[in-house]
C-alpha cells in the first residue's frame, strides 16, 4: 500500500483531501501541531503525527516515526497555509509577513526537503496547495508572497527532482465553502465564487497518480478567474 502524508490538517480542505485519499487506498498519515489534526486523523482513520512544520528537526523527527512504524513514505500533500485576511501593505507588519511566508512556502522547503531522501527512485510526488490567482490578489502581501513562492518552488523542484523520479506540482484552489472535511453536499457552480473541497482532493488525487504531470500549477476555482468584472 502506498503512502502518502498530507501535512499540515485541519478540519476543511486539508481533512477533505486527507479523507478523500484514505478512501483511495492510499495510506495516509495526517502531520499537525494542533489536537485538530489528531481529531483529523482519528475520524478518517489515518496516522497522526504531531509535527511542528517550521521546525526542520520536528519535521525530520516526524517522518523517522512514520517509518519507523513501517510506513512506506511515497507521496506528500503539504495542505499549510493561513494567514489569508484582506489587508493593504500599510495594515501589514513585517511580522506578519514574515509568519504568513512561514506558514505557507517555508513550511514547504521544509517537508520537501526531509521526504525526498525517503522517496527517491519510488516514482513519487509532492504536491503543494497554493491558491487561485483572484484568491492571493484579494489577501496581503504575506500570504500573496508565501503562496506565490510555492509556485515557483514547484518548477525548480520539478527540475531537480525529475532525475530521481519524484514528480512535483501544485493545486491552486478558489474560495472553498465552510464544510466539514469534505463532506459537505454542496454543489459546485461554474463561475460563482465558492465550491466544496471535494474537486480539490480529486485534482489532488488525479496529480498523485499522473506518471507524466510535473511542474504544473493547476488552478481548480470552477473557472471563476474566466469572470469579467462588472462594467468591462
Amino acid at each position: 500500500m502506498q503512502g502518502v502524508i498530507v501535512s499540515g490538517v485541519g478540519n476543511g480542505m486539508g481533512c477533505a483531501i486527507a479523507r478523500y485519499l484514505s478512501e483511495k487506498g492510499f495510506r495516509v498519515a495526517v502531520m499537525s501541531r494542533s489536537d485538530g489534526g489528531k481529531h483529523v486523523a482519528n475520524m478518517i482513520g489515518a496516522d497522526f503525527l504531531r509535527c511542528d512544520l517550521r521546525d526542520p528537526d520536528s519535521v525530520r523527527e516526524a517522518l523517522d516515526i512514520f517509518t519507523g512504524r513501517g510506513g512506506s513514505l511515497d507521496h506528500v500533500v503539504h495542505a499549510a497555509g493561513g494567514y489569508f485576511r484582506k489587508a493593504s501593505i500599510a495594515e501589514t507588519d513585517f511580522q506578519f509577513f514574515a509568519d504568513a511566508v512561514m506558514n505557507n512556502a517555508a513550511t514547504f522547503f521544509n517537508i520537501v526537503k526531509a521526504a525526498v531522501p525517503l522517496m527517491k527512485g519510488k516514482w513519487g510526488s509532492i504536491t503543494a496547495v497554493s491558491a487561485a490567482r483572484h484568491v492571493y490578489i484579494n489577501s496581503n502581501p504575506g500570504y500573496a508572497a508565501g503562496k506565490g513562492a510555492i509556485n515557483l518552488m514547484v518548477e525548480e523542484m520539478a527540475k531537480e527532482l525529475a532525475p530521481v523520479n519524484i514528480r512535483v506540482n501544485a493545486v491552486a484552489p478558489g474560495f472553498i465553502s465552510k464544510e466539514s472535511c469534505g463532506s459537505g453536499a454542496e454543489e459546485t457552480l461554474l463561475g460563482k465564487g465558492r465550491h466544496p473541497a471535494i474537486p480539490v482532493a480529486m485534482t489532488v488525487h488525479w496529480l498523485i497518480s499522473g506518471q507524466a504531470v510535473t511542474g504544473q500549477v493547476v488552478t481548480v476555482d470552477s473557472g471563476f478567474n474566466l469572470q469579467l468584472p462588472d462594467g468591462l
